[in-house]
């Protein structure tokens, strides 16, 4: 399938892939392109495409982990896809700390 369009938004995604530790969020209506969007940018670099799903957050760590170590190639994440602790170092949205309570 071709793709047409999204000239401007390719554009912004690859000024912020181009500048270090870039992070981008991506949100909008439903059916609209984000996901093929995504994959379009990244079908010719060095990155992965992950979906967050509605399961335990240690489950989506271990996925993300093995996705990463799949992609890279990187022996510590291949260990490490085998065994994510619930912390991976990521403050999950629904805890909040002693003083935001």
């Amino acid at each position: 399938m071709k793709f047409i369009g999204r000239r401007r938004e390719l554009e912004s995604l690859e000024t912020a892939y181009q500048t270090d530790g870039g992070f981008v969020v991506i949100y909008g209506r439903r059916r609209v392109g984000k996901t093929t969007l995504i994959k379009e940018f990244i079908k010719d670099k060095l990155a992965f495409y992950f979906l967050a799903t509605e399961e335990v957050e240690s489950q989506s760590m271990k996925r993300l982990a093995s996705v990463a170590a799949r992609i890279t190639k990187n022996p510590m994440l291949q260990r490490l896809a085998g065994f994510v602790p619930c912390d991976f170092g990521i403050p999950s949205g629904g805890e909040k700390g002693a003083r935001d309570r």
